[in-house]
């Protein structure tokens, strides 16, 4: 389990907040309503970055309800995880009028917000839980602290580069930070596992980064939502390797395919390759296909 530790914490939301400051202050005007992908269904680079105020500001009122004893968020329109996608369009569209600007500093004031919160909390409230409608599981105060920056520096980390330079935030990283995004976003993607298709299976899957900023972690799919955390298991029912953390991170997020990944040795499998993914496609923001 990921101790409290707020100044390293606070640190990383320094560094963070200023590669994303940087990355959107150098977007040219004629490239903000450029599609992020290749489809017409993908969002603009507007779009994306209200995206991204709209969860870092729903991930401060998750910390906000948390300490004052709510076990549960509660969002109008977003009560199951299926209803995430008409959350995200309707959010997005509440944002229509806003300069790119305008959204850039309302992320920048979310950041600032959670890395306070990181400061100023005390253990017990860090360990607080509170559910989410987004998630599978209720998850701690400082797991909503850390979310903040594995979804604005990977989750989206490739997506928003893609019509600029296809440089991912995440190569903007110290050593240090990078390595700690991974542990971050590897709980973050435990949360994305689908409880309601894997049904009974209970599946550990022990990951393998090699590199300055790697080590060695895992999660576990189950029933009840499953965990994630440092350190492998005993008895996985799958093993991957990665080269190194721009791996992990580009295969997790379509930046670099799950097939050129394998073929080109940066990524290997100890198991079947079917099975894994079939039981990667279970960890999505979206219901599995």
């Amino acid at each position: 389990m990921t101790t409290f530790d707020p100044q390293t914490t606070f640190d990383d939301f320094i560094e963070m907040t200023a590669i994303v400051e940087h990355f959107w202050r150098h977007i040219p005007p004629n490239v903000w309503e450029m599609r992020t992908g290749t489809r017409d269904k993908d969002w603009t680079l507007w779009e994306t970055l209200a995206h991204l105020v709209a969860i870092a500001e729903m991930f401060n009122r998750a910390i906000e309800h948390a300490l004052t004893g709510s076990k549960r968020l509660h969002i109008d329109g977003f009560v199951h995880r299926t209803d995430l996608r008409a959350w995200n369009e309707a959010e997005i569209a509440a944002r229509e009028y806003f300069s790119a600007n305008e959204l850039l500093m309302l992320l920048l004031t979310a950041l600032e917000e959670a890395a306070e919160y990181a400061q100023s909390l005390t253990p017990q409230e860090a360990n607080l839980m509170i559910a989410i409608p987004a998630y599978n599981r209720a998850f701690r105060v400082l797991d909503y602290i850390d979310f903040q920056l594995s979804h604005v520096g990977v989750i989206h980390g490739a997506q928003v580069s893609r019509p600029i330079d296809n440089q991912p935030l995440w190569r903007r990283c110290s050593p240090g930070l990078l390595q700690r995004q991974v542990d971050r976003y590897i709980r973050q993607m435990s949360a994305a596992y689908w409880p309601d298709v894997g049904g009974d299976l209970v599946a550990p899957i022990n990951f393998y980064i090699d590199g300055e900023s790697g080590g060695e972690w895992h999660i576990i799919a189950a029933p009840d939502g499953g965990s994630a955390g440092a350190g492998v298991v005993d008895d996985p029912f799958l093993t991957i390797r990665f080269a190194e953390p721009d791996v992990l991170f580009g295969v997790f997020t379509v930046h670099l395919s799950f097939t050129d990944a394998l073929t080109s040795g940066q990524m290997r499998i100890d198991d079947d390759g079917r099975q894994a993914a079939h039981i990667l496609r279970l960890f999505s923001a979206s219901p599995p296909k």
